[in-house]
């Protein structure tokens, strides 16, 4: 009698995930991330002859550089969508305090929102100190 058992092999999206991770750890892009960065604003935005992808690690901004016919070019409404919607995968793809920017003929056309990191502060304990094992200043205090 034989017992196998299989590790399940994550699926792309579940793999891009723990990049996700590992780069906000590290700091350091995976070539999956990178492909996928060259890759969505050329299908975002099939009418553009040209898309480039600048990414500045130290400020998490990115900006998509596209060069666009002004004859294909969408409105403005659709342009916008296209925007957002590659916005919306940035922030999935390296993290919500991602800065996304789209320029077109060196004029920015879009400005994503960027969310601030959430920073870890001290929570004072029940005693008002702000020790980990729960006594700073006051360890060697009487009991009241």
């Amino acid at each position: 009698m034989s017992t196998s058992s299989s590790i399940a092999t994550p699926s792309a999206e579940q793999q891009l995930l723990l990049l996700r991770d590992v780069y906000a750890r590290t700091g350091v892009l995976h070539e999956a991330q990178a492909l996928q960065l060259r890759m969505w604003p050329m299908g975002v935005f099939e009418h553009a002859k040209e898309t480039e992808a600048r990414l500045n690690h130290t400020k998490k901004e990115i900006d998509f550089i596209l060069k666009v016919d002004k004859k294909t070019e969408p409105s403005k409404e659709e342009m916008e969508k296209r925007c957002e919607l590659l916005d919306k995968n940035v922030k999935w793809l390296l993290g919500e305090d991602w800065l996304v920017r789209v320029r077109v003929r060196k004029e920015v056309v879009y400005r994503g929102p960027r969310k601030a990191p959430v920073e870890k502060k001290e929570q004072p304990n029940d005693d008002g100190s702000n020790g980990p094992d729960g006594y700073g200043p006051h360890r060697n205090a009487p009991a009241e």
